[in-house]
């Protein structure tokens, strides 16, 4: 979410509470991590464990595995088919970690008095990750593995395991060949770290287990954080430490938290941005897109979902195409956010459509909401004046299946509820058939010839359901 240019003396204000926190982050991490010119820790580091391990990027042949602690470590990471034979371990070249600029500089510049261009540095280059100083970031990547294998993992420090068990383990995708039936959970607004997200989590999570279908992989509709993003990157990750640690996630416009497929990894064309990008999974190819670019970037990006979409036209017209970003395409009343909506409904949802998109997942409102079918449409408003861009309905018919694929039409759904307190709009979204005010999420199962939709809110019971069938 953008946030309004501040005024110089609030601006100055912030910066010098920002130093002071940072200082005091610093002296403990001083305290309890000692550090020899090499930047090694002392056999008996403070650890404490920020950030449980969460799967990034699941292909059938490679999963990367990331968490975070407070206090430098030099992991050892082994993995295999059971808890009890961990019989493979990764090399250090496969790990790698990061940790916040200032930190950095600190362990860099360690017993020199820092001058104040130094300071100046420390305290206004981004954060890595919006983690906070003290916290370090690790990523270890595991590769040629098997498709569709359940592998456990241990990650130690030195004799001391720091993560293990019957309950740390990730699975491979299957191969993107098997069209066999996928399962996603779309969750958005999940912001608070509180009861409705932990609830919202739990009634997705029954229901999965109940029906012995798991998940596949979880999107995130943006808006994951609480006040300061080193804050709310607690809050977002502990409430779904069962479901991270197996599941590969994939956020929407954060180049901050994630390791996305920039360079085409995963499939699709190579966006070459953390913020959006492009994966496939059996018959489905799935868009992140970044709702709050502006300009140069926004362009660059619009050319991007074109060269892809156009891609999977050529290569793979079956699969079914669905593009998730945060901002709804409908105006809003805060005008902080009312440049992103614009944004999606005139320059986003129109290249969407005509790339034959089926479906685009937003959040940006605290509610659940879903259109009928519609399209994009762009209609002359008076002479010389910027065409209107507006949705309108349509009926998808079996001779629709010959004609370009903007023909298709898509079905617009708002997942805002995912842990936000959940709040009745005062008119429903144009083109709704279905608003709930209630906390909640979606899950997606996907074969080759359906798209099954279930909003499930915080209590386990369904109170949406709508399918997207190929003709």
């Amino acid at each position: 979410m953008r946030t309004r240019r501040r005024h110089p003396i609030q601006a100055f204000l912030s910066l010098s509470l920002v130093a002071v926190l940072s200082l005091c982050f610093s002296a403990r991490a001083e305290r309890d991590v000692i550090y020899s010119e090499t930047f090694d820790p002392s056999p008996e580091p403070y650890l404490a464990v920020y950030t449980p391990p969460f799967v990034q990027q699941a292909r059938p042949n490679s999963v990367v595995l990331a968490w975070r602690t407070m206090g430098h470590i030099k992991p050892v990471v082994r993995f295999g088919p059971s808890p009890e034979k961990l019989e493979r371990s990764l090399p250090e070249s496969a790990i790698r970690w990061d940790a916040n600029s200032y930190l950095r500089w600190k362990m860099a510049k360690r017993g020199k008095f820092p001058t104040l261009l130094m300071l100046r540095q420390a305290f206004t280059l981004p954060q890595f990750q919006g983690i906070p100083v003290g916290t370090y970031h690790y990523e270890a990547r595991f590769e040629g593995l098997a498709p569709g294998k359940r592998y456990y993992y241990e990650i130690r420090h030195g004799e001391r395991r720091l993560f293990g068990g019957d309950h740390c383990w990730f699975q491979t995708l299957a191969a993107l060949n098997d069209l066999a039936p996928r399962r996603y959970w779309v969750v958005g607004n999940a912001l608070t770290g509180g009861l409705l997200q932990t609830r919202v989590h739990a009634a997705m999570r029954k229901i999965v287990e109940k029906e012995s279908k798991p998940l596949s992989g979880v999107l995130y509709v943006g808006d994951m954080y609480a006040w300061r993003r080193q804050f709310g990157n607690y809050l977002f990750f502990q409430p779904y430490a069962g479901t991270l640690s197996h599941v590969s996630s994939w956020p929407a416009g954060d180049p901050y938290t994630f390791a996305t497929p920039a360079q085409g990894e995963c499939g699709g064309v190579a966006s070459s941005s953390k913020s959006y990008y492009a994966f496939e999974d059996g018959p489905v190819h799935f868009l992140a897109v970044d709702s709050m670019l502006r300009d140069k970037n926004l362009d660059t990006m619009l050319g991007w979902i074109e060269r892809d979409l156009d891609k999977v036209r050529r290569e793979s017209p079956r699969k079914w195409r669905i593009a998730f970003l945060h901002h709804a395409p409908f105006p809003s009343a805060d005008r902080r956010e009312r440049s992103g909506n614009m944004m999606a409904l005139t320059k986003i949802l129109p290249i969407l459509d005509a790339g034959g998109v089926d479906l685009v997942l937003v959040a940006d409102r605290p509610y659940y909401a879903r259109t009928r079918l519609v399209r994009t449409d762009r209609t002359a408003r008076e002479r010389d004046a910027e065409p209107e861009t507006r949705l309108v309905a349509i009926e998808r018919t079996k001779a629709s299946e010959g004609k370009p694929p903007s023909a298709r039409g898509f079905v617009l759904t708002i997942v805002g509820n995912g842990g936000h307190p959940a709040v009745a709009p005062d008119q429903p979204p144009p083109l709704a058939v279905k608003t709930v005010a209630e906390s909640g999420s979606l899950l997606l199962d996907i074969s080759p010839s359906r798209i099954a939709c279930r909003m499930i809110d915080m209590e386990g019971d369904t109170a949406d359901t709508f399918a997207i069938e190929r003709q």
